[in-house]
């Protein structure tokens, strides 16, 4: 029987993971910070292990206990992660380094945390990015987390083939989750002044931008693909939208300009810019 662990198995995309691996007949130890997960009280091919990855004594009791039961995994799943938004500039730096601890130092120390058992088996790396991750937005502290994790996906995937484990980057589109929720104010991020503004500006695009949500099982059924084809590609996009693919390609500059433009507008129709204020 294969045994996958899954982090962040209690979230939306975390849910449908559970239930589409627990489908084909794997043992799933669901990361959690509860004894039971919602939904799977009763099935025994479903162990919830208590686990913060950020935190590395609870990453090693989890170790331990999987270890005892299982002795080996044939994957795991890094798809615990938090989503937020900040200026990068003034007042922004305690929610990027929450952000960055989750997103990308977490998948960091559960993979080397439970490198034997991958090994022990051959198993699978699989990374939940985001199509964030494709172009730069300011404020975007989850984009920026997410670039970082597919950096390191990289890093890792030369380093773990040696050992025979593949690492996969699943880079799904908005779906069921959280996320306006997570755009903060200004007032509440700390923005100074003007760059508030476009703070703002930032936060009425996304929500007037945003596709409508999808069903997180696209993205379990592709994470189930990655882990049971031959040879699995080192990228799976899942409802990524045409905006950010389209973004994604356009050269730097035009990128950039482009993404000035449209806040620099939305600034303008909101207020007028202050006397001899000009754009950060």
């Amino acid at each position: 029987m294969r045994r996958v662990l899954i982090t962040g198995a209690a979230g939306g995309i975390g849910t449908a993971l559970v239930r589409s691996m627990r489908e084909r007949g794997w043992t799933v130890y669901a990361g959690v910070n509860r004894s039971v997960l919602e939904g799977f009280e009763h099935d025994s091919g479903v162990v919830p292990v208590r686990l913060d990855v950020t935190d590395r004594r609870t990453v090693e009791r989890a170790y331990e206990e999987i270890r005892r039961t299982a002795g080996g995994l044939d994957a795991v799943v890094n798809n615990a992660g938090l989503m937020d938004f900040a200026p990068f500039t003034g007042g922004g730096f305690d929610t990027i380094r929450r952000v960055h601890a989750v997103n990308v130092e977490g998948p960091l120390l559960v993979t080397e945390a439970f490198l034997p058992l991958l090994a022990a088996r051959r198993g699978r790396v699989v990374n939940i990015s985001s199509e964030e991750a494709k172009a730069a937005l300011p404020f975007d502290v989850y984009g920026y987390s997410k670039r970082c994790l597919e950096a390191l996906s990289d890093v890792q995937r030369l380093e773990l083939a040696f050992l025979g484990i593949d690492v996969v980057v699943i880079r799904p589109g908005a779906h069921e989750t959280a996320f306006l929720d997570r755009i903060r104010t200004p007032v509440e991020a700390g923005a100074p002044g003007l760059l508030s503004r476009y703070y703002l500006a930032f936060q009425e695009l996304a929500g007037a931008y945003l596709p409508a949500s999808r069903d997180p099982r696209d993205v379990a059924e592709t994470v189930c693909r990655a882990l049971t084809v031959r040879r699995p590609r080192r990228v799976y996009e899942v409802n990524v939208s045409p905006m950010v693919s389209v973004l994604a390609l356009l050269p730097s500059a035009l990128h950039d300009l482009l993404i000035r433009l449209v806040l620099e507008r939305r600034v303008k129709k909101k207020a007028p810019l202050e006397r001899g204020a000009r754009a950060p």
